[in-house]
């Protein structure tokens, strides 16, 4: 019969001692400190978990620079009179530079963006065809190209294309008046999304 006592003691005391509430799927629990079990202490774990996205939001950064392109023609004054039929006879040689004293123009375009773009650049020549004058450029031109996303860690290394344009030839220099600018061109660069 005591057997039985102690045994129903042990139980009653156990019982008494309350028992930990585990984590339940949501991650939250409780615990309650009562009379015999007030000296033993409740961990609880923090759990961090890293759920990595399907595909980051892109970031679109495409810087387009370009030298001077304003450009200049030098020509070697040799306009030599002619008494017998009233004119001049041009020997003028056409020497064109950029405002930078370059003989050639530059744009570049850069992606620092997180995904690739595609980049196209076309030249419309009009007003240097109504003068004469041939523009000469590079095959970039007119040719779709996809530069690659930006390298992590690497500023200095973007991807890269260069457009560039050259004069060349005498003008028709009765439709241009010394020192004014005359419109030879444009330049267009279009950037797009990969896929748009």
């Amino acid at each position: 019969m005591k057997r039985i006592l102690a045994l129903l003691l042990a139980c009653v005391i156990l019982a008494g001692m309350g028992a930990p509430a585990f984590a339940a799927d949501d991650d939250t629990g409780s615990h309650v400190f009562e009379n015999a079990n007030m000296s033993s202490p409740q961990t609880i774990t923090i759990n961090g978990t890293y759920k990595a996205s399907d595909a980051e939001d892109p970031v679109y950064h495409v810087t387009v620079k370009w030298d001077s392109l304003a450009f200049t023609v030098d020509v070697e004054n040799q306009l030599i009179w002619q008494p017998g039929s009233h004119t001049y006879l041009d020997r003028r040689t056409p020497d064109w530079t950029s405002n930078k004293s370059y003989s050639q123009a530059s744009i570049t375009v850069s992606n620092a963006s997180n995904v690739p773009v595609n980049v196209n650049g076309t030249f419309d020549g009009t007003g240097a065809e109504a003068l004469g004058i041939t523009v000469n450029k590079s095959s970039t031109f007119g040719v779709d190209q996809q530069l690659a996303r930006a390298r992590v860690d690497e500023p200095d290394m973007d991807a890269t294309v260069e457009y560039h344009l050259a004069l060349q030839g005498k003008p028709d220099f009765s439709k241009m008046e010394s020192d004014v600018p005359y419109d030879l061109g444009t330049v267009t660069i279009k950037v797009s999304a990969v896929g748009a």
